[in-house]
């Protein structure tokens, strides 16, 4: 199942453009073409990243991508 950025960006409580700067800073996972014009992800593979954001986010405080949400 695919989750697209609108959504993924609702769900996570972040703007579009974040999810945006974070694609372009390599801190997300890469997108999948959904349509010359779409993009998404595949849902497990969010929910992996944002385990490993949480596990990172544990170690080494406030250096991982969720230290930005804050």
């Amino acid at each position: 199942m695919f989750i697209r950025q609108e959504q993924l960006a609702k769900e996570m409580g972040v703007s579009v453009s974040t999810l945006w700067r974070w694609r372009r800073d390599g801190k997300m996972p890469p997108v999948v073409a959904l349509s010359s014009r779409v993009v998404g992800w595949q849902r497990k593979d969010i929910e992996q990243w944002l385990k490993e954001q949480t596990i990172d986010a544990n170690c080494h405080r406030g250096n991982s991508v969720l230290a930005s949400l804050s």
